[in-house]
């Protein structure tokens, strides 16, 4: 997926060369290949056309559930083979708000590989031009062109042809570098399209999605939430539970996550926990399991009230993966557990990943002391943070939100270090969804779960390139992640 969104916005790339072929199966021109050919010219165009009117439906309607594509020839990088969704993801990430797209493509060249294979040879052009920034950045120049060959790969499937593989050689191409590399909203790091984000404070509002405040009662303390709904819907919905990562509020991941799910027909819950964001209780900034698994039975209790929610399910993001396993696997009303990027350690797991057994116990020690000292959570200046130049957290386009309490109690460390997120796994008989790469922060603790569990599970890895934090927050990744835990959580999958 590596610099998926730089060339998604002209839905192009590929190999270096391809030999120019006619169109024919062997060497006899049928009538069925006329037909073919005519239906394999009109996708190929039909895709330009929907990208260009921002129909992303339309635009993934063309395409295989997966796709192989490689974008070398502007942006570098390795070929991949990806999620449709994720290019689609990619597209809609680059192409919003006034940024425009047009695209144009000709001298069609078919070539056939047996009855039900052909490959698409195509001359292309395609412009982006934005408005916004032109004046301040490269001369005002709102517009960037591009020339070159488009290649598209179709198989023939119960559907019709489909897009399994798309390339672009790139001969030229010319103008604002800004408009090339910008997105059409405010998103992204600097100097890396690839890596847009989608958060609520970058995209604030959703289409189709309405959200609702709410507070709910834990142990006698007020939590205070956010639930997310699709727009105008009648009657029951499914709904679900969304947690994020330690020491996070509900405007980072979990309303990303929530926003998304309401999105795909959900009534989706984030909240704060005790101590944390807008809900109250003592003391603060604790990352405690005990109490934060207490808070997700209360959220279980008050989305069980509530009328027009059928049927719950529970979706745990990072650290908040072990509490949300626990519930499920003891909570009646919850029916399927949903895990993104999991982190599931034990106390032995635990002790490894912060410094060996002896650091372990030296900060449990300082936690045991319990003097209400508390630390910056996350610093790329102060090295007593516990996340220390962690990405996203320190971001201010990311994690590094006003709504981020930013704080660690150290009475924070006996609790975390001594949690057995692994424990549940004896206990859970419900379906599972576990959705990662190989590159999340303890891929140790997903493996060791799956192979405790006797849960029916189901998983979805994506690729090494995909952090941790990418799925945090990048478009791209949190699209794909979002719309299989939709999909499982369905009542009718």
């Amino acid at each position: 997926m590596k610099n998926l969104l730089l060339a998604t916005a002209l839905a192009i790339t590929a190999p270096a060369t391809f030999a120019q072929t006619n169109t024919m199966r062997g060497d006899v021109i049928t009538a069925e290949t006329v037909v073919d050919v005519a239906e394999i010219t009109r996708i190929a165009d039909a895709i330009d056309s929907a990208v260009d009117a921002k129909d992303w439906a339309l635009a993934r309607s063309y395409f295989t559930d997966e796709i192989k594509v490689d974008f070398s020839s502007l942006v570098g990088g390795e070929p991949a083979t990806i999620p449709a969704d994720g290019l689609i993801a990619g597209w809609s990430g680059n192409l919003t708000a006034e940024k425009k797209s047009f695209h144009i493509r000709g001298n069609h060249r078919v070539s056939f590989d047996g009855a039900d294979s052909a490959t698409m040879l195509s001359h292309g052009y395609a412009w982006n031009r934005m408005e916004r920034g032109a004046l301040e950045k490269n001369g005002g120049n709102p517009l960037w062109e591009v020339w070159g060959t488009y290649e598209l790969r179709f198989i023939r499937t119960e559907d019709g042809w489909k897009v399994n593989f798309m390339a672009f050689y790139a001969n030229a191409e010319r103008g604002s570098e800004f408009v090339r590399n910008t997105p059409g909203s405010v998103t992204g790091r600097t100097g890396d399209i690839t890596m847009a984000t989608i958060n609520l404070q970058n995209t604030p509002e959703q289409a189709g999605v309405i959200s609702e405040p709410v507070s709910f009662d834990s142990n006698g303390v007020t939590l205070k939430g956010t639930l997310y709904k699709p727009e105008g819907t009648k009657g029951d919905l499914p709904g679900v539970i969304v947690t994020g990562a330690w020491t996070t509020v509900k405007e980072q991941m979990s309303g990303t996550y929530a926003r998304e799910l309401a999105a795909h027909g959900f009534a989706a819950l984030a909240f704060d926990f005790t101590g944390w964001g807008e809900s109250g209780g003592t003391p603060r900034y604790v990352e405690d399991p005990a109490v934060k698994t207490a808070d997700i039975k209360a959220a279980t209790d008050y989305m069980a009230s509530r009328d027009n929610v059928a049927g719950l399910s529970g979706l745990g993001i990072c650290a908040s993966s072990g509490y949300m396993a626990e519930v499920v696997a003891d909570d009646a009303r919850l029916n399927k557990l949903a895990l993104v990027a999991p982190w599931l350690h034990d106390p032995a797991m635990a002790k490894g990943i912060y410094g060996g057994v002896e650091v372990a116990q030296g900060l449990i020690a300082s936690s045991e002391v319990d003097d209400g000292a508390v630390l910056t959570a996350a610093s790329t200046t102060d090295n007593t943070a516990p996340m220390f130049g962690a990405p996203y957290y320190t971001e201010e386009d990311r994690g590094l939100i006003p709504a981020y309490d930013n704080k660690f109690a150290v009475a924070t460390w006996k609790p975390w270090l001594t949690y057995d997120a692994q424990a549940s796994a004896d206990r859970l008989d419900k379906p599972m969804l576990m959705v990662g790469s190989p590159s999340i922060a303890l891929p140790a603790g997903a493996e060791a779960y799956e192979a405790r569990t006797k849960a029916p599970l189901e998983k979805i890895w994506l690729g090494e390139d995909v952090t941790q934090f990418d799925f945090y927050d990048r478009l791209d990744v949190v699209k794909v992640s979002a719309k299989a835990v939709a999909d499982f959580l369905r009542p009718e999958h």
